[in-house]
């Protein structure tokens, strides 16, 4: 009788969803997956499942602080099944119903640093009990869940930050990268305020790899104004990979790597969800989010629906000069930036005594415009005030981002194979009127430029056990891409592409001090370019010959890459890290066949279909010491390229029609090096003060010659007040100050523009508020403090010689719902 009404309330849930829903195959294939895994019986003997309970066994044991007082609500649970137990008042905790096989172990509790401990369950019932150290730094020793083994931070070689949705709302910022850019060494790439991508040490485009559920991102992020097609509500962990990931993750993350993954949930009976409110004042931005998150007998649902619309944003001038010529910028506003999108997200799952199964499928649109001047040469005419500061005007951009994901957890033999699988497609499509081509037909329609790409992702990873302290990870990535393009412009061609690697990597506790990993992998890739002919016509409709824009090309890529990194803690305090490894890049599809104007990005792209693999040698090494209430750390890098790819700057304008300078794919070595420095204090525990500083640079050594698109020094100044105690219906009340001073990068390629030094403040303040036993959270934020006119040299407006965007104050509301069944 349960189940009926909870399969009817699912149905009418899913009717009043189906009425709202913009793309008919989000809902077929979320419907269909979920009547599967809701139906009655499913998991009665499913494969996750085992139904030998002679083969089951027990972890117990107490956690205490340091003290040995007893932690009351310290959540205890094995990371492959998420069988879990919280604490009670005596800090005694249990696990049962375990099958034989090696688990990692997390415990967590709030003030705490986590703990993380590799448990081998075997032929009988295990005892383990620990003591928790307390902290009152905010980056405390997380465990790593979506990285390939389940360690703390100090005890993985490669730097890794972890941040949560909660941190994420607290650091503010237009996006989800901007919401990063407190990381020293991550920066924001941007056109506009909502178009962005990650940057981590000066390495950006296809050299940072985007993860989101185990699958690499695809979209056209070769770009730099297509921007992440990612839900920011839905985003609840991201870790941040500073340093050469190549070795685990494929070609794409030379740079570092960017998890995104949801929360992990222990088991338990609950409903929960929650209603998110964004507001900002500079492009008048309303953004509304609601989910909601079904757990039962080990299955959940969850679901969420986002929309954001928002206007023209304002900069801090009332006109910009371009070529000489002076322009205006009507009302402080960059006219046609306005944009909108509408996000689905849909995952289901299971979790077993011998793994876990769960299913994503999203779906997000967005429609954003593109300022006038930065589609052919601007003209004062096309930047007149329209009287509508929300509307889509041509030029713009419409982007649909469908991805179906399926995580797959399975003990086998007593050690755990992982089997990711993805489907995505993105389609993009650049709305422009046709420039005047001479002879020939007019276009019949406004499409200047289509794209639309098909990737299916296979991924799969077997997770062994040597003994107590040697364990190994055997890793398969594979990927298949279709992209078909249209309209009356040419960027890129048509291409099927097949990119696959195999990995062995090792770590080795070598004692309870020092932890020492390694590996090696091989990659290999094939493009196959389709030839692009343009008609030259001599008669409106007369063809008198063809130009080859690109040229029919087959290319094959192969490449060894290898690491070794160790993590040496001599005592609680000290923790130095060293990585060395040989990594390397393939040429992406906009290197070899790219041959077109970028409008949105003001110049015409071209790619050189000879290019070779980027190959690097990268060494990285990180000494931090720390206490309670203390932190410092120090973490220089040194990369040399052989072969390095980049976009250089011709300094010649396009031969093609109303578009800007020519920009070429060219290879040279190179030397890339820097660090971070971060200085973090308590004085008392409700008081933060942190110091941080980012620098990189690079240098093309054949030509003698900077390399361009290299953020500046920058030094960040912050100030947090964080008190847990209630005053009255207001508790966790926190305030933060932020000063970021960015110095001036002169250090440029030929023919790109310098930018001047600035200095930034931002503050804002939040609390939770408990009315009637309900609570929700409340925070404002105020960025650019001054209304501060300044330029990021990570900014493609900056060619317009246009500045980012001037004062913005933030409202965020969100209203979180549970209730345990």
């Amino acid at each position: 009788m349960q189940q009926r009404c909870i399969n009817s309330n699912f149905c009418i849930f899913a009717y009043l969803i189906m009425q709202s829903i913009f793309h008919l195959r989000f809902f077929l294939v979320f419907a269909i997956a979920v009547l599967i895994l809701f139906k009655p019986g499913f998991s009665e003997n499913p494969i996750l499942e085992e139904v030998d309970v002679s083969q089951r066994f027990k972890l117990e044991g107490y956690v205490f602080d340091v003290e040995g007082e007893p932690l009351t609500g310290a959540q205890v649970y094995l990371h492959e099944t998420l069988n879990g137990s919280i604490t009670d008042q005596n800090g005694f905790y249990s696990i049962s119903n375990i099958k034989p096989g090696s688990y990692h172990l997390h415990i967590k509790f709030l003030g705490f640093e986590a703990h993380a401990k590799t448990i081998e369950i075997k032929n009988r019932d295990v005892q383990y009990s620990f003591s928790m150290r307390n902290t009152d730094l905010e980056i405390s020793e997380v465990i790593i869940e979506s990285n390939l083994l389940k360690r703390k931070a100090r005890e993985k070689s490669l730097s890794i930050e972890v941040i949560s949705a909660e941190q994420i709302r607290e650091k503010g910022g237009n996006t989800l990268i901007h919401s990063l850019e407190h990381i020293p060494g991550v920066n924001a790439m941007s056109t506009g305020t909502n178009i962005v991508k990650p940057v981590i040490r000066g390495l950006g485009f296809n050299r940072v790899l985007l993860n989101e559920n185990g699958i690499k991102q695809e979209g056209q992020q070769w770009g730099e104004e297509h921007g992440l097609e990612i839900d920011q509500f839905a985003v609840e962990r991201v870790e941040v990979i500073k340093g050469p990931g190549s070795l685990l993750y494929g070609s794409d993350a030379l740079g570092g790597v960017i998890n995104i993954s949801p929360q992990r949930y222990p088991s338990g009976d609950f409903i929960k969800g929650g209603v998110d409110f964004n507001a900002r004042s500079n492009n008048e931005l309303i953004g509304l989010s609601a989910y909601s998150h079904f757990q039962k007998n080990r299955k959940f649902i969850y679901f969420r629906a986002s929309a954001l619309d928002y206007g023209d944003f304002k900069v801090p001038a009332d006109s910009f000069t371009y070529n000489r010529y002076i322009l205006p910028i009507e009302n402080e506003r960059l006219k046609n930036t306005a944009g909108r999108e509408y996000a689905l997200t849909g995952r289901i799952g299971i979790q077993g005594d011998r793994g876990s199964s769960n299913l994503q499928i999203s779906n997000i649109d967005q429609t954003i415009g593109f300022f006038p001047g930065a589609i052919g040469i601007p003209r004062a005419y096309l930047l007149e005030d329209d009287g509508d500061s929300r509307n889509i005007d041509i030029p713009n951009q419409e982007i649909s981002h469908f991805k179906v994901i399926s995580n797959n957890t399975l003990l086998f033999r007593k050690n755990w194979l992982d089997i990711d699988l993805g489907f995505q497609q993105n389609v993009r499509n650049e709305i422009s009127f046709p420039h005047s081509h001479g002879f020939g037909p007019r276009p019949e329609d406004s499409l200047a430029l289509g794209l639309n790409l098909k990737t299916f992702t296979a991924n799969m990873r077997y997770y062994s056990r040597l003994n107590e302290s040697i364990n190994f990870i055997t890793g398969i990535n594979s990927q298949y891409q279709i992209n078909e393009i249209s309209g009356f412009e040419f960027l890129i061609p048509e291409y099927r592409s097949i990119q696959a690697g195999i990995f062995h990597f090792a770590e080795w506790d070598v004692s309870e001090s020092l932890i020492v990993n390694g590996g090696i992998r091989f990659d290999y890739g094939y493009f196959d370019i389709d030839e692009y002919l343009e008609p030259l016509y001599s008669e409106p409709e007369v063809i008198n010959g063809f130009y080859e824009r690109v040229p029919d090309t087959e290319r094959n890529f192969y490449n060894f890459s290898a690491g070794l990194g160790l993590s040496y803690m001599p005592n609680e305090n000290w923790n130095f890290k060293f990585n060395s490894g040989r990594s390397f890049k393939m040429p992406n599809i906009a290197e070899l066949g790219a041959n077109g104007v970028h409008h949105s990005t003001f110049r015409h792209e071209q790619g050189n279909p000879d290019l070779d693999v980027e190959t690097g040698y990268q060494f990285d090494v990180s000494m931090t010491y720390r206490t309670s209430n203390f932190r410092i750390a120090l973490s220089p890098f040194f990369n040399y390229f052989d072969n390095h790819i980049y976009l250089q700057p011709s300094g010649t304008f396009s031969f093609l029609p109303h578009t800007g300078q020519l920009y070429n794919y060219v290879q040279a070595n190179a030397v890339h090096f820097g660090g971070e420095w971060l200085l973090e204090y308590h004085p008392v525990s409700f008081l933060h003060l942190e110091w941080n500083t980012e620098y990189v640079m690079g240098h093309n050594i054949e030509e003698n010659y900077p390399l361009p698109f290299i953020p500046p020094l920058t030094n960040r100044f912050i100030v947090e007040y964080r008190h847990n105690k209630d005053y009255g219906p207001l508790n966790n009340i926190h305030l933060n100050f932020q000063a970021r001073h960015t110095a001036k990068q002169s250090r440029i390629q030929r023919n790109e523009k310098a930018t001047d030094g600035y200095l930034l403040f931002n503050a804002g303040i939040g609390t939770s508020i408990d009315v009637k036993n309900q609570s929700f959270y409340l925070q404002f934020r105020v960025d650019n403090i001054l209304d501060t006119r300044y330029k990021n040299h990570l900014s493609y407006y900056r060619l317009l010689n246009l500045p980012e965007a001037g004062r913005n104050f933030t409202l965020s509301i969100s209203i979180p719902l549970h209730k345990d069944l």
